[in-house]
């Protein structure tokens, strides 16, 4: 078993490679966040959590904003041409299937956006916390699986990356 460390500038390039990390296959619990230790993993009541808190929810919420209004546009569109050709060139029922799959498709971009911008490991949120500078991704993978990794973490453009 080998430990990957990728050193980032800052919590939120570590927080892109937790994900990328995760959508590359590596198991959740084989990540670890290593920020700046202030305030990290410390219970937190009330106003000390509104930060992180506010931080996480303005990062899901524009993600599920542009998917969102991406497939609304491409609903309304597809849509719209469905509509059209159904109808037999009637205006009126094809802007009627254009609305309802704008409503669809901004309900499901909203849904897939919120959702898939949320990585499974509790270190991608506890990267919020970070208090800034430099922060660390550690990975622990078999053997085999070294070289890959490395050039995935590489992919996310480290400070540093070192094998122990």
């Amino acid at each position: 078993m080998a430990e990957l460390r990728a050193t980032y500038p800052d919590a939120d390039a570590a927080r892109a490679a937790i994900t990328a990390l995760e959508r590359h296959g590596v198991e959740a619990n084989d990540i670890r966040f290593i920020g700046s230790a202030n305030g990290m993993h410390e219970p937190k009541t009330g106003e000390a959590t509104r930060e992180v808190d506010m931080a996480t929810t303005h990062e899901i919420g524009q993600r599920s904003f542009k998917a969102s209004i991406v497939l609304s546009t491409i609903g309304a569109v597809a849509g719209f041409a469905v509509g059209w050709f159904v109808s037999d060139g009637e205006i009126g029922p094809a802007l009627g299937a254009a609305v309802g799959a704008w409503i669809v498709g901004g309900v499901l971009g909203f849904l897939y956006g919120g959702y898939s911008g949320i990585a499974a490991s509790e270190e991608w949120s506890d990267s919020f916390e970070s208090r800034g500078g430099p922060a660390t991704v550690e990975v622990s993978v078999d053997d085999e699986h070294v070289i890959d990794l490395r050039q995935q973490l590489e992919s996310t453009s480290p400070t540093d990356v070192t094998v122990r």
